[in-house]
């Protein structure tokens, strides 16, 4: 007869198949940092390169070429996160890729790789 020994990854609390719990959602509000002005965010993004993130709603450069007119709710957004203390769900979620460290490495072997991720820059800017 053949008893299943429970798996390493199983025994921790917290893994997928034993957490069962429903975690609170904790606001830390931000009582140190004073509002972005609308001057800040808008040298942010305007120093910023113009490479883009499949995240991004538009392209970087078409953002900074509308700026003047989607800066205000830009900056609410960032005044908001930080006065809130809350960082918005969708831009927490990065695109992870795989990135050849040297040129000279094996490309078929793991080790040759580090991880890379892109987030938008709205993401960036808070």
């Amino acid at each position: 007869m053949h008893v299943s020994q429970p798996t390493f990854h199983g025994s921790f609390p917290g893994s997928a198949s034993s957490c069962n719990i429903d975690f609170p959602v904790v606001h830390y509000p931000c009582t140190v940092l004073k509002p972005a002005s609308l001057t800040e965010v808008a040298e942010l993004i305007f120093s910023s390169p113009n490479k883009s993130c499949e995240f991004d709603p538009i392209h970087t450069f078409l953002l900074k070429s509308c700026l003047l007119t989607l800066i205000i709710p830009i900056t609410n957004v960032i005044n908001l996160s930080l006065s809130s203390g809350v960082f918005p769900s969708p831009f927490k979620h990065p695109r992870v890729n795989p990135l050849l460290k040297k040129l000279s490495l094996p490309t078929n072997d793991l080790n040759s790789y580090r991880p890379t991720s892109n987030i938008s820059l709205i993401s960036k800017v808070l």
